[in-house]
């Protein structure tokens, strides 16, 4: 075989090879995008005992959640963690699930310099809720709160936040669960208030 025909024959074959991988992609690209080019959002508490901080002269303890982008070769644009939904601890130890008409996102640590749906390459810290010293509840970190919004904490209760990942190239396929239960006491002393407010990061449900 001479050269021109080992040369057509290469030819040949990557054309032919051009041609099946144009035809997978075309009928798999979707799962192939999914699987290797879109970023990999995911969510973690970042604490348990809370962080203390003041608002307009009053003591507050916040708490955060780490977003993290486990493939920062795939940049995360327009991220935000919406609150999904709200379950709240019925008297037979149960939970039940709260009206929510609408998700509602979740602030990001100082919203003031951050925007709204932020891109990712790495991660982000998300707030995820507060309480003021001398108030009555626990509040999650939202850019608003309807008027029947029910997904406060109060003394002796407890709730589970339903969270989800979305963004413009990334949605989360399970919800991620933040329970939070309070006895009504506030304290200083970050050790002693993780015995009263109590955050547990229950990961992603399977539903």
């Amino acid at each position: 075989m001479d050269i021109i025909s080992i040369i057509g024959l290469i030819v040949n074959i990557l054309v032919a090879i051009g041609t099946i991988v144009v035809a997978i992609l075309a009928i798999w690209g979707d799962w192939f995008r999914d699987r290797f080019a879109s970023p990999q959002l995911a969510i973690r508490l970042r604490e348990t005992r809370g962080n203390l901080t003041s608002m307009g002269g009053r003591k507050v303890m916040y708490y955060h959640l780490i977003v993290e982008n486990k493939r920062q070769w795939a940049l995360a644009k327009g991220v935000q963690i919406m609150l999904d939904g709200i379950w709240r601890r019925a008297a037979d130890g149960s939970f039940k699930p709260e009206t929510l008409a609408a998700s509602l996102p979740l602030t990001w640590a100082y919203p003031q310099f951050n925007p709204v749906n932020p891109s990712i390459r790495d991660r982000m810290i998300c707030d995820l809720g507060y309480i003021i010293e001398g108030e009555s509840h626990f509040k999650p970190s939202l850019y608003i709160y309807p008027n029947n919004f029910k997904g406060f904490v109060g003394a002796n209760e407890a709730v589970r936040l339903i969270l989800k990942i979305q963004a413009e190239n990334f949605t989360s396929k399970r919800p991620h669960v933040i329970e939070v239960h309070w006895d009504g006491q506030w304290s200083t002393d970050m050790e002693q208030m993780q015995n009263h407010l109590v955050v547990k990061d229950l990961g992603s449900s399977p539903s």
